[in-house]
């Protein structure tokens, strides 16, 4: 049912996309001045968030007792990206599969690592709005009262999930033994202060990576944007990425963007043209990437793995 829905919703997103940029026409020819160099350009800054993210992957890896090499790293987070984009979490089942296969991580414990990268996403998200709240008190006539209370909530549910602990009801319920190896694993992964703190810096470096491309495609587009108002839009589409409605956030991010950029005063057209075009670029670099490392890393997805680790999940 999940997946009927986000496939309509995906239908309904293509065809009001196609519409809007059927009106847009002027605004599009912008891009067909583009240079060479200033593609080049562009194509840089999202290869190296595209390295950024490999990293994060293999640092989060190396506490489960992987050691992934560069071709691995970079190779399967540029699979995850194309596969996720052409089918349902399709990517992430194919990492899955590599990593039980060639690194003997169970299932599981690699739906946990997805769990973690996620709270760590999260974490790095919260640092990063209680600053930009501070931001937008003193730059955006943002409400004093709205900026002390969104700081305590976000600061409070963080200390939250990341000091607590749990313990499940002891008996022979497996339900409940499962839980506990999974908050087990958890406990064991945040009480390594090093490797949090290197993968939360991980994470905030590529957020400014990702607000870095959308500096560039602005300023390529001729209608730049303060370098820190692109790093707030970075943060409104990694908080959008959770709510994940369609494949790869497709329409989500052009939308957070230029909604964004109107709330600060620019234009919202260019915002989305601006995050169409980073996306579109990113979209041929990690499909050259992907294609290429499927076959370097002899990657043949079978349906019965398929069938394995969504039972699990």
């Amino acid at each position: 049912m999940k997946k009927k829905i986000q496939l309509i919703l995906l239908f309904l997103i293509l065809i009001l996309g196609v519409y809007y940029f059927s009106q847009k026409k002027e605004e599009l020819q912008q891009l067909k001045n583009l240079t060479a160099y200033q593609i080049s350009v562009a194509s840089f800054i999202i290869l190296l968030s595209h390295f950024i993210a490999g990293f994060k992957f293999k640092k989060l890896f190396n506490s489960f007792n992987v050691d992934l090499t560069i071709h691995e790293w970079f190779g399967l987070t540029q699979i995850r990206r194309l596969g996720n984009l052409l089918f349902f979490k399709s990517g992430t089942l194919t990492s899955a599969y590599y990593l039980k296969t060639h690194h003997q991580l169970s299932y599981p414990r690699f739906i946990v690592a997805m769990v973690i990268q996620k709270l760590l996403e999260f974490f790095s998200l919260v640092l990063m709005v209680i600053i930009s709240g501070v931001y937008f008190y003193f730059y955006h006539d943002f409400s004093l009262l709205y900026t002390f209370v969104l700081c305590i909530l976000l600061a409070g549910l963080a200390l939250f999930l990341l000091m607590s602990s749990w313990k499940m009801p002891r008996g022979e319920s497996r339900f409940f033994k499962n839980i506990q190896k999974v908050l087990d694993i958890w406990y064991n992964f945040k009480n390594d202060k090093l490797l949090v703190s290197l993968l939360v810096f991980l994470e905030i470096v590529h957020l400014f990576a990702l607000g870095t491309r959308f500096f560039v495609a602005f300023h390529l587009l001729e209608h730049p944007v303060n370098y820190i108002d692109c790093i707030i839009m970075s943060l409104v589409v990694s908080l959008s990425g959770f709510i994940g409605l369609v494949p790869a956030g497709i329409g989500i991010r052009e939308i957070a963007v230029g909604l964004s950029a109107g709330y600060m005063n620019y234009s919202f057209d260019y915002g989305i043209i601006a995050t169409s075009f980073d996306r579109i670029l990113a979209t041929i670099w990690f499909s050259i990437f992907g294609f290429i490392y499927f076959h370097v890393l002899h990657l043949k997805m079978q349906h019965k793995e398929n069938k394995i680790i969504c039972e699990s999940s």
